[in-house]
């Protein structure tokens, strides 16, 4: 998992924030899940925001 002093995406690596950066400019958001076990990325997009793409 990632350290516990870092923080996403304030205090993460440039990486970090441009993951953030592009799920935003997507109309969606990241949420980071960290244990022991390792790291989790999750991207959510909200599917109005698609509705007039979707037929």
């Amino acid at each position: 998992g990632l350290p516990e002093d870092v923080s996403f995406p304030e205090g993460g690596s440039f990486g970090f924030r441009m993951m953030d950066n592009l799920a935003g400019q997507l109309g969606g958001h990241i949420k980071v899940e960290s244990s022991d076990d390792g790291v989790v990325f999750i991207f959510e997009f909200f599917e109005q925001f698609y509705a007039d793409r979707i037929t």
